[in-house]
């Protein structure tokens, strides 16, 4: 068995961060706004600023290890980002020219074990890369739920980490108490984010079959499922990333049904909403960057 704990230790020394180098790492919010039970990301960017290449550990999301994040609770607690597994990349190393960059979302909601985002309350975000270059901090208001449908949504997924790993991992065993429980707040509580995220969750997990090693069953996807769920996602509630991956599932669900036609509707759909929430993006840069967000998707 490879040692994982060995190999990424060597890749971090390898690309720790020079005192020469220049290199900046920023945190910006991926929404608005945040609700207490929603799941909460940021997007994370490494940026190479000086005037030489620079090589770097390309996987900036939090199970990769290149990235340390550390939450600031809203009673000045700190806790460090336990990821729900440690990956190794097949390829971790990129160069970046001048000026460039690359980015990830980091999924910090729930760490493979706990929920995160506990209470509402004002929340600081740290993040550093490798072992001596951190980015400015974060800060993320999560708001009470404004209502009693919200909230009872939100208290019933903060006693399930069941769910919250179905969310973190988008999919899960669909006869699961994870889908058992996202079911339950997706029913009960129409219209409030929690179960929008529910719904989303849900319906891409029905797009592809689940190998259910415990039952040792393979579960069929359902595409019938996947759209009764992703048709009742109120994309204004999702950021741009989680409205794609709402918009292609669908789209792949609709083909799987024999219904090209309303496939291909709701496909380009996303191009209005990406102009619509990026109106400063010409149409040639969007004839550019859709195939790219759905092949990043896909992956």
């Amino acid at each position: 068995m490879p040692n994982h704990t060995l190999a990424l230790g060597v890749a971090l020394a390898l690309v720790a961060v020079p005192a020469k180098a220049e290199l900046a790492l920023e945190l910006s919010a991926t929404a608005a706004t945040h609700q207490l039970g929603e799941p909460i990301s940021v997007a994370v960017t490494l940026t190479n600023t000086g005037s030489t290449p620079e090589q770097v550990l390309k996987d900036l999301a939090p199970e990769y290890h290149a990235v340390r994040y550390t939450i600031r609770r809203p009673n000045g607690e700190e806790v460090l980002f336990s990821p729900w597994a440690v990956k190794e990349p097949a390829e971790p190393f990129a160069t970046l020219a001048p000026g460039e960059s690359i980015a990830a979302t980091a999924k910090l909601f729930f760490d493979g074990n706990n929920w995160i985002f506990t209470e509402p309350g004002r929340y600081v975000i740290l993040a550093r890369y490798v072992e001596n270059l951190d980015a400015q901090p974060l800060t993320l208001d999560v708001a009470a739920p404004p209502n009693d449908a919200a909230s009872d949504a939100a208290t019933t997924l903060l006693q399930s980490p069941e769910a919250g790993l179905f969310l973190l991992l988008g999919g899960g065993n669909p006869e699961g108490e994870g889908a058992r429980v996202l079911a339950e707040v997706a029913d009960t509580a129409e219209g409030t984010v929690q179960a929008t995220h529910a719904n989303l969750a849900l319906g891409l997990s029905r797009t592809q079959d689940f190998a259910d090693f415990a039952a040792e069953v393979m579960r069929p996807a359902d595409p019938a499922a996947a759209v009764e769920r992703l048709e009742q996602v109120n994309v204004e509630q999702l950021d741009f990333a989680a409205t794609a991956e709402a918009r292609l599932g669908l789209a792949d669900a609709y083909r799987a049904l024999n219904a090209p036609d309303r496939a291909l509707e709701v496909q380009e759909s996303l191009e209005g909403e990406l102009q619509r929430r990026f109106p400063q993006i010409g149409p040639d840069l969007r004839d550019q960057l859709l195939p790219q967000i759905e092949q990043n998707i896909r992956q």
